[in-house]
């Protein structure tokens, strides 16, 4: 069985994405971590919900993450 990436965590019976804030964004961001729930229990779904890979959420060329640009 492997092991599930760091990004993906559970708590409370509930995932959620975590991801570290490039040292490089933190003073543009003012974050050292972005995380927010992804609503499920399942697994499978969870990583559903994550649509790009966590490698790439963050846009070089822009100040926020790229799911809050998406969302408004």
């Amino acid at each position: 069985m492997s092991r599930r990436p760091l990004y993906i965590q559970m708590r409370d019976g509930t995932y959620y994405f975590r991801y570290r804030v490039p040292a490089k964004l933190r003073a543009i961001i003012g974050r050292t971590e972005y995380h927010y729930s992804l609503k499920t229990s399942d697994y499978r779904e969870a990583k559903r919900l994550i649509p790009i890979p966590a490698d790439h959420h963050w846009c070089a060329h822009s100040r926020k993450p790229i799911d809050m640009m998406v969302q408004g």
